[in-house]
């Protein structure tokens, strides 16, 4: 039944792409979990969603000239090339040759291409809007799994069934909000956007029009607030705590420097800041996780002491892709801990899996990404700008302390967004 189900699919992807190449795009974009659909072809392993990938690959060299603007990607080439150049380079580095082949097409070649087919098809804003809506509505699968599952507590697996923390779909409680968390942001700037729109049109029509119910009408406003108010429960329930910091962090953030709601934002953050300073267990709790001081931060900087050793003996091309846990265990001092997949930082990642190379190659993007933002006035920033900026921004501050690139979905995900930053703004 499974493979037949699977083949159904799959030609019913086919058919609908190849009708409407957009909507193929759309579609890989609301199915991003489905890379935990696994299944072997020909006995090579594969995924659900990197086939969906290939066969819209396919359809798009089949049916589509390539028409993105060179002036739009010229200045991403290069560090792309660099990119591309690390993720080669870290398969020979890597002591699993076949991982390390599977990590390079899944994290890097397929979703460049991604990418890529993103810039061709998405030109008009509406598309980039509707790109967000079906992230969305993969969000709101991931959240819908995950609040039925706190409270059936059906498919928790150990060791997390112990404390009630959900994983939805996933394998692990920190993947809901690694998956959740920039797509919440995503949806907030969207209903912000709403929110502004009403507020020109009762001016233009110089009579009072009722707010609420204009919000109400729009269907798109109630599913942004179910699939925020959803997604933010699926985070607590899997209490992925770098979220509770990142998610807001991000968007206050970007409405303090890049909106005309810079100072409600201030006001809102000082007076939470206040709130957590005066209610001692509130401020107890805060700095432990601020500081590293609770079980999960000295996890962590234990993780990142071995790291440091292993990259100061293999600065230039780290352990290779796949290669982290086999390095590190030499270095691997603390054994009363589990060595995992990667060292949890965004730098740390990044540099274990690509060396100096890919490390410098992300932080040119990174630069590129702050231009785009930072250059153009206020009056040139679409929403659809902020909300890919609070996004990334989430995804960054989140991977201070956890792996926000280095997985299927989250891979596709971040280069769907920086697609929509060059698409909603000029070079």
């Amino acid at each position: 039944m499974f493979p037949i189900l699977i083949v159904a699919a799959l030609l019913l992807f086919t058919g609908l792409a190849w009708r409407d190449l957009r909507l193929g795009l759309f579609l890989i974009a609301a199915a991003l979990p489905s890379y935990l659909i696994r299944f072997s072809l020909q006995g090579f392993p594969t995924t659900l969603l990197e086939v969906l990938i290939i066969i819209l690959i396919i359809i798009w060299l089949i049916k589509r000239p390539f028409s993105i603007r060179s002036d739009q990607i010229r200045s991403w080439l290069i560090p792309i090339a660099l990119l591309i150049i690390a993720a080669t380079l870290g398969i020979f580095v890597s002591p699993d040759k076949m991982a390390a082949l599977g990590v390079w097409k899944a994290y890097f070649i397929e979703p460049l291409i991604i990418f890529f087919i993103a810039l061709d098809l998405l030109k008009e804003k509406s598309d980039q809007a509707k790109l967000m809506n079906y992230l969305g509505i993969g969000a709101l699968f991931i959240a819908f799994f995950a609040i039925w599952q706190k409270f059936t507590l059906w498919g928790i697996p150990a060791p997390w069934n112990i404390e009630g923390r959900v994983v939805s779909i996933f394998p692990y409680p920190n993947a809901v909000g690694l998956y959740l968390g920039p797509i919440i942001a995503l949806g907030f700037f969207s209903l912000i956007s709403n929110m502004q729109n009403i507020t020109r049109q009762s001016l233009v029509r110089l009579r009072r029009i009722s707010r609420p119910r204009q919000f109400i009408s729009n269907p798109f406003n109630i599913f942004w607030l179910a699939t925020i108010t959803l997604s933010s429960l699926a985070i607590v329930f899997a209490q992925t705590e770098a979220a509770y910091f990142a998610l807001p962090a991000a968007v206050v953030l970007i409405l303090i420097f890049f909106t005309k709601y810079q100072k409600p934002a201030i006001v809102i953050a000082l007076i939470i800041i206040a709130l957590l300073a005066i209610i001692p267990p509130a401020r107890h709790a805060v700095w432990q996780k601020i500081s590293l001081q609770d079980y999960s931060g000295t996890v962590r900087l234990a993780q990142w002491q071995e790291t440091w050793h292993l990259l100061k003996d293999q600065p230039l091309f780290g352990a290779g892709l796949a290669g982290y846990p086999t390095a590190l265990a030499p270095y691997h001092a603390r054994t009363d801990l589990e060595i995992f997949q990667y060292p949890h930082n965004l730098i740390l990642n990044t540099w274990t899996e690509l060396g100096l190379l890919g490390l410098l190659a992300s932080l040119i993007f990174i630069w590129l990404l702050g231009h785009r933002l930072f250059i153009p006035t206020s009056a040139q920033r679409s929403w659809l700008t902020l909300a890919a900026a609070a996004a990334l921004l989430e995804m960054i501050i989140h991977g201070l302390v956890d792996v926000p690139y280095f997985k299927n979905d989250l891979a596709v995900l971040t280069w769907l967004i920086i697609a929509l930053v060059l698409l909603s703004t000029k070079p």
